[in-house]
């Protein structure tokens, strides 16, 4: 017969081996675990579809900003689209609850559209400007580069020796000189 002391010895070597493959297998389930809740926790993590931010500037492959998207205090929202150089402004969206606009710009001119009034102008002289609403309002003003310009709407004259204010209708038509004088006017 074997004797205890080679039977307590097999039962040693078994119970060893046991535990070697016990804690093989919560290492193994431990992982398990692990990668399962990895992979819930990535599924349950919704990607977020909003920006925030004050500003937003979109480059060319060149690195030239050539749309900005920004949100400003005196302007409201704004949208602005730049020429090739990133510096000059070809077209400008804003608004705000008091007002909005639109300015189409090229090297030379600028065209700017509110709620009331279209101009168009060249350089910082404007040359078309077509009121809608306001105190001179409906009129038309031309302007050409020598100075002289023309009016048909309402609009109103100061006589320079008396002050006095007149305001013409909107059937009215009058000519200006280079001084800003009366050349013409009917009725």
């Amino acid at each position: 017969m074997e004797s205890i002391e080679n039977r307590l010895q097999e039962l040693q070597i078994r119970f060893d081996r046991l535990e070697k493959q016990n804690r093989r297998w919560k290492r193994g389930a431990l992982g398990v675990a692990l990668i399962v809740g990895c992979v819930l926790a990535m599924g349950q993590a919704s990607p977020s579809r909003t920006i925030e931010g004050e500003e937003l500037l979109l480059h060319d492959s060149s690195g030239t900003v050539r749309v900005r998207i920004s949100a400003t205090d005196r302007f409201g929202p704004l949208l602005d689209l730049y020429g090739e150089d990133g510096k000059s402004l070809r077209v400008r969206l804003n608004g705000t609850a008091e007002s909005s606009g639109l300015v189409l710009t090229n090297r030379k001119q600028i065209m700017m559209l509110d709620e009331s009034s279209l101009t168009i102008s060249e350089g910082m002289s404007p040359r078309v400007v077509l009121n809608g609403s306001g105190e001179n309002a409906p009129s038309l003003a031309l302007t050409d580069a020598d100075g002289f310009s023309a009016a048909a709407g309402s609009t109103e004259t100061v006589t320079t020796k008396t002050g006095e204010k007149q305001k013409r209708s909107a059937a009215s038509v009058m000519l200006f000189g280079k001084d800003g004088k009366v050349l013409w006017s009917a009725p």
